[in-house]
């Protein structure tokens, strides 16, 4: 028993010691001056001085009392105070998330170079896309990595637009050559010419047609008469804005915002005021192939023609055929 009083006492705090300390007094004077231990002589000194401690013991009770509710209401107000701020916190971050949210869908924002091809191969790998629209100088992106990755679209038709350079312009693939060596700042050392570019060129005419025909592509290409610095590469998930130097930044937009709609709208326009090409290759002999031929190249440029005020005419007349480097157009195709 003395044990665990001893326990006990140790356990408690200055205050509470000081209590107990003094009600074991106060009660052990009462008990002596009612058993008259001490006699009678002064009696009231014993009651006077119980009773004082007894008030001593009250106030102390009381102190701790009050103590208690102190720390009871700061520990409620620092609960609220934290439970507010984490209200706020989480209001304020579901607002950012939305204006966020909001931004990007309504208005074209900034896409570091690093991240432009991820950007552009998410757009490919949508599952929703099922059109594609470019306009741009020589497609050379378009044949190696965008009519391969929509080739391989099983579940739906797709749509596929194109806006290149007029190969037959040779003023124009020459001045656009000057513009790709003065203005491509990635290190390139290899120097494009209107020849080099003019193949590029029909190499995205026949990859277009080589890939269609194994495909659920549906082509539609138009050839433009002048170039702009800016490419633009358009699906139903959205649509971005690059330019040739690879160092420099893209633009991106999504299909709710009126950006998209407008660039949409412009590049419609420019395909209806452009030559169409007119594909009248045999699109199940191209089916049926293992790979692309030099073969199949000179049939598909044989069979291609352009849609003029005039009517159809050839893309490469025969007196021009023989002067192309045809296994080089196929090398171009096939690259990757």
């Amino acid at each position: 028993m003395k044990q665990e009083l001893t326990a006990y006492i140790s356990d408690l705090t200055i205050t509470n010691r000081v209590l107990f300390v003094a009600a074991a007094i106060a009660g052990g004077l009462q008990i002596v001056s009612m058993l008259g231990y001490l006699g009678n002589e002064q009696p009231w000194t014993l009651r006077i001085v119980s009773f004082s401690l007894l008030a001593l013991v009250a106030i102390l009770l009381e102190t701790q009392v009050h103590q208690v509710r102190l720390e009871k209401d700061r520990d409620d107000k620092i609960s609220k105070l934290i439970e507010s701020e984490g209200a706020n916190s989480r209001a304020l971050e579901t607002v950012s998330q939305k204006l966020d949210v909001l931004t990007k869908r309504k208005a074209p924002y900034h896409i570091e170079p690093s991240f432009i091809e991820s950007e552009l191969d998410a757009l490919l790998a949508s599952e929703t896309a099922s059109v594609w629209k470019f306009r741009g100088g020589s497609g050379r992106w378009q044949r190696s990595r965008v009519l391969p990755s929509l080739t391989r679209i099983k579940t739906r038709d797709v749509t596929y637009k194109m806006l290149i350079l007029d190969p037959r312009n040779n003023a124009l693939c020459s001045q656009y050559a000057k513009y790709r060596n003065t203005h491509r700042k990635n290190g390139a050392t290899e120097q494009a010419t209107a020849a080099s570019v003019k193949n590029d060129l029909l190499a995205c005419i026949i990859s277009a047609a080589w890939h269609s025909a194994r495909s659920r592509i549906t082509p539609f290409l138009y050839l433009n008469q002048t170039y702009s610095p800016l490419r633009v590469d358009l699906s139903n998930a959205g649509a971005m804005m690059t330019v040739s130097d690879l160092s420099s930044p893209g633009l991106f937009c999504r299909p709710e915002s009126w950006f998209y709609q407008s660039l949409d709208d412009e590049l419609e326009r420019s395909l209806d005021q452009s030559p169409k090409i007119d594909f009248q290759h045999n699109e199940m002999e191209l089916h049926s192939a293992d790979a692309l031929t030099v073969e199949h190249t000179e049939s598909i440029l044989r069979n291609t023609h352009i849609s003029t005020p005039r009517g159809l005419e050839r893309l490469v007349p025969d007196s021009q055929l023989a002067g192309l480097d045809v296994a080089e157009i196929t090398r171009l195709c096939i690259a990757v």
